[in-house]
């Protein structure tokens, strides 16, 4: 009978460490201030795609990002569909 008592006098003692830890774990979840997971601010989005896919800034043509990329007007090859979609007109 008193190890059937003791027992259950453990299991209680456990359900309500438990109880509490997650009562705490609530309480710390519902009242924690905003978490940012970067220093640097979102603004809008401004930042997107900084980090990764950089090979997407480069430009199409080695003859064009030669030139600094102002191949608007000289475009006569395939690369015209990036620089200047209206010159490939007079290809």
């Amino acid at each position: 009978m008193t190890v059937r008592l003791l027992r259950n006098n453990i299991i209680l003692t456990l359900l309500r460490k438990i109880q509490s830890f997650v009562l705490f774990a609530a309480i710390v979840l519902i009242f924690q201030s905003n978490v940012y997971a970067q220093l640097i601010p979102n603004l809008g989005g401004q930042r997107a795609g900084i980090s990764s896919f950089q090979f997407l800034k480069i430009g199409v043509g080695a003859r064009g990002s030669a030139m600094g990329e102002s191949f608007i007007a000289v475009v006569n090859d395939a690369s015209a569909l990036y620089w200047n979609p209206a010159g490939i007109a007079h290809i």
